[in-house]
């Protein structure tokens, strides 16, 4: 861990032990960390063997279909010309 750890924003030298739960090992995670209960995470494991979990991000307009991004950028002092600058489906 000493080779890359000054790279991570959150690191410890605390080693932990993966445990057997059911059919699925289990990693604890430092309570530091500050990770909420229920949290979901994707597993990636790297050709190195470093694992990494990537957060699974919601879609905000699943939640609720009626967000009006707009007013929602409006409201936070995020300017808009109104034109289309990339790929985007409009």
């Amino acid at each position: 861990m000493d080779n890359y750890s000054h790279k991570l924003e959150r690191s410890m030298t605390m080693n932990v032990k993966t445990t057997k739960w059911g059919q699925t090992l289990v990693i604890p995670i430092p309570a530091s960390f500050e990770i909420p209960e229920n949290a979901e995470y994707t597993p990636v494991m790297g050709k190195t063997g470093i694992i990494s979990f990537i957060p699974v991000h919601q879609n905000l307009f699943k939640k609720d279909p009626s967000y009006d991004v707009k007013a929602a950028m409006d409201e936070m002092g995020i300017g808009d010309h109104g034109r289309s600058i990339g790929k985007e489906n409009i």
